[in-house]
């Protein structure tokens, strides 16, 4: 035989098995259980539209069933990739935000390389570890307290340093045959520091977002009292409190990395025992996972 006749054999042979690695991998179908994932139709809306972006064009369709259950026809490629999100979706849901807030009264003359200009500064660990070795040697330095508190990414937290007041705010009338009753309605106030912090996981997925929101207030006392007459014909006047309230609020946001710290330094607030004092804070941030449940037993 030539070699020509023996070239166009083994071309005949090769061509059939070009076109079979050159066609598309069929579809196969496959179940997704979201339920601890989707709580309602908008959330399995919102995951059907984010399977079928994970899985790009190898999706053919994504369909949705009762009890929370994705249907998923798509090559054996795009249903690992949604696979894969599903897995990050679970981890990141698993996973908490833990807060130490730490609330120091240094004296103003202090100097702690932290410029005294009220603005949110992300510091690492190890000088956030240096500042409070520095202002636990300084004499009159107080730490006021210093919880620690776990959310969600996404989920406000309170800290509150201070006390509740309550007061008389109105009265409400209430008549009942030909009688008339009055029953005090009572208000409360924040005398002290009330800081608000929501942490969010950062748009690279590493670092955390943390918007801080502060209200420093004092209520002046004793609280007035005005003296008041509730109903026509009535001989005893109620007395109804009208509280002072002098209050600085400042809103600061920062990113730090995971373990790092976002440091404030407030001056020039002559109440709430800060007189020639300053207010430090510093909130460190860490992320964690939750451990599966049945863990460990």
């Amino acid at each position: 035989m030539s070699k020509r006749w023996i070239f166009l054999v083994l071309l005949t042979f090769a061509l059939p098995a070009a076109a079979e690695d050159s066609a598309a991998p069929d579809p196969q179908l496959r179940i997704f259980d979201v339920r601890d994932l989707a709580a309602d139709q908008a959330e399995l809306d919102a995951l059907a539209t984010e399977f079928r972006r994970a899985g790009g064009e190898g999706v053919t369709e994504v369909r949705i069933e009762a009890d929370s259950v994705l249907l998923v026809t798509a090559t054996e490629a795009a249903l690992s990739r949604i696979g894969d999100h599903l897995a990050d979706l679970r981890r990141r849901k698993s996973e908490v935000i833990s807060m130490t807030i730490r609330f120091l009264k240094i004296p103003a003359d202090t100097d702690l390389g932290l410029p005294l200009d009220g603005r949110a500064r992300a510091i690492d660990a190890v000088r956030a570890a240096a500042l409070l070795e520095r202002a636990s040697g300084i004499e009159r330095a107080e730490m006021l307290c210093g919880p620690r508190v776990a959310c969600f990414p996404d989920q406000p937290t309170e800290t509150v340093i201070g006390r509740r007041v309550s007061y008389v705010e109105s009265f409400e009338i209430e008549r009942h045959k030909g009688r008339v009753a009055a029953s005090p309605v009572i208000g409360t106030l924040n005398d002290g520091f009330l800081l608000k912090v929501t942490p969010a996981n950062a748009l690279d997925g590493e670092a955390i977002d943390l918007d801080l929101d502060l209200t420093l207030s004092e209520v002046s006392d004793p609280i007035p009292v005005r003296r008041k007459i509730l109903v026509t014909g009535q001989e005893v006047p109620v007395e109804i409190q009208l509280p002072q309230v002098t209050e600085v609020r400042i809103v600061r946001a920062g990113t730090v990395v995971n373990g790092g710290s976002l440091a404030i330094r407030v001056g020039s607030i002559p109440f709430g025992g800060l007189d020639g004092m300053n207010l430090l804070i510093l909130v460190e941030a860490d992320r964690m996972t939750l451990p599966e449940e049945g863990a460990g037993k």
